[in-house]
């Protein structure tokens, strides 16, 4: 799925940035200083999560047309793809360890999600079609 492949990628190189924020602060990296406010970060996980339950229904047409819009609003134009991959690396990287952060890239974006899902609170899951 596109949108799990961006997650991965984007909070990767989002995370990064995160981390060198504070000895290279940006402005205009707005979204670097949301990826810290958890309640935040729940609200884009909630409507990234009603996101990947209308992809599942497989929608044709205006439908189609529609999700597209909400995907490229929510994950694009307010930098959902940055804030909750990066968040998720984050926490990935805090419970597992970096190694199997880096084990993530090589086994794909599938094993990305099941790694963030598996040491995610309650409430704060991606819950996609393929999830445990």
């Amino acid at each position: 799925m596109d949108m799990l492949m961006a997650l991965q990628n984007e909070g990767m190189a989002t995370h990064i940035s995160h981390q060198l924020n504070a000895s290279y602060p940006s402005p205009f990296e707005w979204f670097l200083y949301v990826i810290d406010q958890k309640p935040v970060v729940r609200l884009y996980i909630d409507e990234m999560n009603e996101l990947f339950a209308v992809a599942q229904t497989r929608p044709t047409g205006e439908a189609y047309d529609a999700i597209y819009r909400d995907i490229a609003s929510l994950c694009y134009q307010k930098k959902g793809f940055y804030i909750v991959g990066a968040y998720m690396t984050a926490t990935v990287e805090t419970k597992l360890g970096r190694e199997a952060l880096a084990r993530t890239v090589s086994d794909g974006y599938e094993a990305f999600v099941n790694a963030y899902n598996a040491v995610a609170e309650e409430g704060m899951k991606l819950q996609w079609a393929n999830s445990p």
